[in-house]
């Protein structure tokens, strides 16, 4: 197991208590305070304990309790003789409190018990749902008793079960081997509490390595994250010429247009840039620019010639192109929200169009077509891998559709294909640019960084960044960079899969 997501996870740590694993309590004469002692199991829990709490783990205890006389306790089994003969693990007494240093800490969870199962008559399968956990790591004594019959009962109800090799203990090595090696080899994986601790420190999400995972799958896309440049106002539109091996990128605000590449860093390239926002390459090498003050959708010659694509609809100028691709067969598609007419993110004016749209440029540059008109602010939009799909945000409505692209390059079957990325708030963060990578996932702004979306529509996780980013595309020699442009500053980040450009 390479990885657990830490915030789908529990901790359990039952049966540690005095009685159980220390000399003096009644199960002494057992052997179990010397197998405990050789496992280091009150070290080794602890420490699991600490990074749980560190990362959102919970951790919950398990307390084998009985009140004095063990009451109700059925004597059914030598277990429970032993428990009542004993006087063992009454309450409120020194042999049923957790061993020093295994003592519940502010925030931890109390489960008490009086059978071998933890989760037998207990409300430890209602806190576990509670708190969304579906992967149940298991630490404490009696391996082949209790934590066998707590493993079992987990995996029936559904959980993944993880059990600790050396943060368990019972009487001695024959029956830990007994517990571990045949008992629970087909309800868990069983690893060492060091496995245990690299695999949560991996998937820690906010807290460690810069990702907040929702499936471990997205630990099979994503490296790391580099800040590559800073300074700026608010950075979008971020586009990687494959000849020149460097990365356009707009400052909106800032209304200039700046290159980046690992020869000569950041330098600027245009200013005035109208402010131009989402840009992309057309086959023949040419760059294709959305221009906010202009309204206006432009191709820039390699040798410098400009030329207007589009600027108007049915006599009425655009609202602000703001995002674009172009299919393979050279026709454009890009999105049109209000955005250019704002202060600070264009030239404040009236709005033209009464509708915010998303439109379509033939291969041969034909009559401009409204494909979608029925979009509140639209903005970011990206292909499937076959182009059988383009997927388009709604930045105000927090969702992402999905259409089906028609031979003839227009859209059909509309359906929402991605919900409530966050509550449509810039300050929080919110569906912005968008980008497909070779596998079919996509990759869209919101809060805390990049969403990254399967194909099937399971949520993965967020790529965390420090902050709120606007937009991101493929780039590098073998197309497995993502830039990102995010706020005042450029950042890349080494993926496993290549993007779908």
């Amino acid at each position: 197991m390479k990885y657990i997501v830490s915030e789908n996870s529990a901790l359990i740590i039952q049966d540690l208590q005095n009685d159980v694993i220390m000399e003096g309590g009644a199960f002494a004469d057992s052997g179990a305070p010397n197998h405990a002692k050789s496992q280091n199991i009150i070290q080794n829990v602890k420490r699991l304990a600490e990074i749980a709490r560190s990362i959102g783990t919970p951790v919950i205890h398990v307390h084998y309790i009985v009140e004095k006389g063990a009451p109700g306790l059925k004597q059914n089994a030598p277990l429970f003789q032993g428990v009542k003969g004993s006087d063992a693990m009454v309450r409120g007494t020194w042999g049923a409190a957790p061993v020093e240093g295994l003592e519940p800490k502010e925030g931890d969870f109390v489960i008490e018990k009086s059978r071998m199962n933890g989760f037998y008559n207990t409300n430890l399968d209602n806190l576990l749902r509670g708190l969304g956990v579906e992967t149940i790591l298991i630490t404490g004594a009696w391996t082949n008793m209790s934590i066998e019959h707590t493993a079992r009962h987990g995996a029936d109800a559904g959980y993944e079960i993880v059990v600790l090799s050396d943060g368990t203990s019972t009487i001695d090595d024959e029956w830990q081997n007994v517990g571990l090696n045949y008992a629970l080899t087909n309800v868990a994986t069983v690893m060492t509490c060091s496995e245990l601790e690299e695999a949560l420190k991996k998937g820690a999400g906010p807290v460690l390595g810069g990702i907040q995972p929702s499936s471990p799958k997205l630990y099979d896309l994503v490296s790391e994250l580099e800040q590559i440049g800073t300074g700026f106002t608010f950075t979008e539109g971020p586009v990687w010429n494959k000849e020149g091996s460097f990365l356009l990128f707009s400052d909106m605000p800032g209304d200039t247009r700046r290159r980046w590449s690992d020869a000569e860093g950041v330098q600027e390239v245009m200013k005035p840039s109208n402010k131009c926002n989402g840009m992309a390459y057309d086959a023949d090498g040419n760059l294709i620019v959305c221009e906010h003050v202009t309204s206006s959708l432009i191709r820039e010659r390699p040798d410098g010639t400009r030329e207007t694509i589009a600027s108007h609809y049915q006599g009425k100028e655009l609202n602000s192109p703001n995002d674009v691709v172009v299919k393979k067969d050279g026709s454009i598609y890009f999105s049109d929200p209000t955005y250019g007419r704002m202060p600070v993110f264009g030239l404040e004016r009236e709005q033209d169009l009464d509708f915010q749209g998303v439109f379509r440029v033939p291969p041969d540059g034909g009559d401009l077509q409204v494909l979608a008109d029925d979009f509140d602010q639209p903005n970011g939009l990206c292909f499937s891998p076959d182009e059988s799909l383009l997927y388009i945000n709604d930045s105000t409505h927090a969702h992402i559709r999905v259409f089906d692209v028609q031979p003839d390059g227009t859209l059909t079957n509309d359906r929402i294909f991605f919900d409530s990325i966050g509550r449509g708030d810039l300050e929080e963060g919110l569906a912005d640019g968008m980008k497909c990578d070779g596998l079919g996932n996509i990759y869209v702004t919101g809060p805390g960084g990049i969403w990254v979306i399967s194909p099937e529509a399971q949520f993965l996780g967020i790529i965390k960044t420090p902050e709120n980013v606007g937009n991101m595309n493929w780039g590098g020699d073998d197309w497995k960079t993502l830039y990102v442009t995010a706020s005042t500053s450029l950042y890349r980040i080494r993926l496993k899969v290549a993007g779908n450009n």
